[in-house]
């Protein structure tokens, strides 16, 4: 009985002690995400930089991830991606942002890589909560149900695609008043 009440300690201590790091390494990339949208605002101080509509819209993509990084869950990119993709608008909202992000140079585009592989790294660590399992499972069925044997193929691409594009889906979400 002891030998069981002692495995059963080390189990719940092992899972609390992983939950720590995970939370501790999320606040750690979610500061650096702070930290490199600052960088992102300095950087249209010092070049002087008009701030046009689209830039407008741009920072405030990124402010919105700095503030609510949750929108950086899985769960919910791969909701706005469903969604953007049936209004029509994704493929049009990545070529904005992708044509928005070019236009500001070399120097911002440093700055966005920072800001991009933070966020990498939070979508990463979204992937280790237990509700996504129970979600990836139910999508993994929905998807052999719909699309057949090649369901795997095609939600290991869509979950490339949304970590890949994570920016550019959450402004699509956020024009459609999800964020």
């Amino acid at each position: 009985m002891n030998f069981i009440l002692l495995i059963l300690a080390i189990i719940t201590l092992a899972i609390f002690l992983f939950n720590q790091h995970i939370k501790y390494r999320r606040f750690k990339y979610v500061n650096n995400l702070k930290i490199a949208y600052d960088k992102m605002e300095m950087h249209f101080i010092k070049n002087d930089i008009i701030l046009k509509r689209d830039y407008i819209e741009l920072m405030k993509v990124f402010k919105n991830l700095t503030v609510n990084p949750d929108y950086l869950d899985i769960q919910i990119l791969l909701l706005h991606k469903i969604a953007s993709e049936k209004r029509g608008k994704l493929e049009k909202d990545t070529l904005w942002f992708d044509r928005t992000l070019k236009s500001l140079g070399d120097d911002f585009l440093k700055i966005f890589t920072e800001f991009d592989k933070n966020t990498h790294q939070v979508i990463k660590i979204s992937f280790y909560k237990p509700d996504f399992l129970v979600f990836i499972f139910k999508s993994f069925l929905k998807h052999t149900i719909y699309s057949g044997a090649n369901s795997f193929k095609t939600l290991i691409k869509d979950l490339k695609f949304v970590q890949d594009n994570d920016e550019a889906i959450s402004y699509s979400g956020m024009k459609m008043g999800f964020s």
